[in-house]
């Protein structure tokens, strides 16, 4: 006979749910509050801010060095078609429109009239100048700055006119007529909210050998 002992088989009933407080579910079903993605929602928008004016700054700076790459290159095709043609060519700076005008002089009378062309500065960029540096260091004739955005020495316009259209030529033998120098800021870098001048660029041109050369300001100096 089977003892008693074998009868009373002790078991485990494994189907039986796992008994879970109250506590454990709301863990589970907790979410973020709203302070929370408030919170994460102004850290986004600061970063994606700082990101968009870093963005914006550094596009007006790569505009401004276009600017001036544009100015000193068409500045050499005309120096080039000056010694080509052997006739004088002209270019004539308009401050008020940041546009800048150059053609053929074919009488010799310093006014262009005959494959005129006209270009425009990029967007956002003007013919300024920031009065904190000075011009370009040890460059003759440049030795007393003078806070002008265009700066034709001995042109007949007095230094820093006050005229919107200042002009020089170049001559067959490769000189110009005059020494100048032009600035190129970006328009913001010249409001009272914003003045800065380490976006500044300048071009500039001998007359002797009517050389022409393109500067970028740092805050050291002119390189």
């Amino acid at each position: 006979m089977p003892s008693k002992s074998d009868e009373l088989v002790e078991t485990k009933d494994t189907d039986q749910p796992k008994h879970t407080s109250p506590a454990d579910t709301e863990d589970e079903d907790r979410g973020f509050s709203l302070i929370e993605l408030m919170v994460v929602i102004a850290l986004i928008s600061i970063i994606a801010a700082i990101g968009f004016l870093s963005i914006m700054g550094y596009r007006l700076q790569i505009r401004c060095n276009a600017s001036m790459r544009d100015l000193a290159g068409h500045m050499r095709i005309v120096r080039a078609r000056a010694i080509r043609d052997g006739r004088d060519w002209v270019v004539v700076f308009d401050n008020d429109n940041d546009r800048y005008t150059y053609g053929l002089d074919t009488d010799g009378d310093g006014v262009y009239d005959d494959q005129i062309q006209t270009y425009y500065l990029q967007s956002g960029i003007t013919f300024g100048y920031m009065s904190t540096p000075s011009v370009p260091v040890g460059v003759p004739p440049h030795a007393t700055p003078i806070p002008c955005a265009i700066n034709i020495y001995d042109s007949g316009w007095g230094e820093c006119p006050g005229v919107s259209n200042q002009k020089v030529s170049f001559h067959r033998d490769g000189t110009a007529s005059q020494t100048g120098v032009v600035y190129l800021i970006p328009t913001i870098d010249t409001s009272l909210s914003g003045m800065r001048d380490d976006r500044m660029r300048a071009v500039d041109w001998l007359a002797p050998s009517g050389q022409i050369r393109g500067w970028k300001y740092y805050r050291w100096g002119w390189k």
